[in-house]
């Protein structure tokens, strides 16, 4: 029993460790950055084909840490450029967390006001159609304002627990993007060794 338990307490500090890796090849750092600015790397933007392209592969990676490797061509390594990449590519990644979690709000925020909104047109409907005379003006009032209520209060839900979930596996995966190990290594040395993940990004982008 003892045995078993120790197996199960493995393997659940297996599944906390694991870790996703993902190699990227490039051909210059500029693959790195954007091709609409041509500033120098310390203020040039980073590429949004880069980031549209890591999170359409790794949005559905089932991890808590993921590793990026960026692989380059020896006679184009510069250790300056790497720690500075590194650096901005953190700085991307908390900046669409936050941007994603703030469009999160957002959507809560205003799913929130329509329900309320909503709640209080059906409200009035309600004692309206309770306590008004089926002849008046009132009573008739109260017929017309119930759909845009029940509208109110519908679109509000969606907001609120659907449409709000949506983006959070982005906002998540960014955050674990701010925290992850950011590598760069030379391409001769893993060439031959493992399969790339990816392609070239200038070449994937080409297509």
């Amino acid at each position: 029993m003892a045995e078993v338990e120790l197996e199960k307490k493995k393997d659940a500090r297996k599944f906390v460790e694991r870790k996703f890796v993902e190699t990227i090849y490039l051909d210059t750092y500029d693959d790195l950055f954007s091709d609409f600015d041509y500033g120098i790397y310390e203020t040039r933007r980073i590429s949004g084909d880069l980031t549209d392209e890591l999170e359409s592969r790794l949005v559905k990676a089932d991890s808590d840490k993921i590793e990026l490797i960026f692989a380059i061509p020896e006679s184009e390594r510069k250790k300056d450029v790497e720690a500075m990449a590194k650096k901005r590519l953190r700085q991307v990644f908390v900046k669409k967390a936050r941007s994603i979690d703030s469009k999160i709000n957002v959507m809560k925020n205003t799913g929130s006001k329509r329900i309320l909104i909503g709640a209080a047109i059906i409200g009035c409907e309600w004692i309206a159609a309770a306590y008004a005379d089926p002849s008046s003006l009132l009573y008739l009032a109260s017929l017309w304002i119930a759909p845009p209520g029940w509208f109110f209060a519908f679109t509000g839900l969606e907001l609120l627990f659907d449409e709000s979930e949506k983006p959070k596996k982005r906002r998540d995966l960014y955050r674990v993007l701010s925290d992850a190990s950011i590598t760069f290594e030379d391409e001769s040395k893993l060439v031959g060794k493992s399969e790339p993940v990816m392609p070239k990004l200038a070449e994937k982008l080409a297509i």
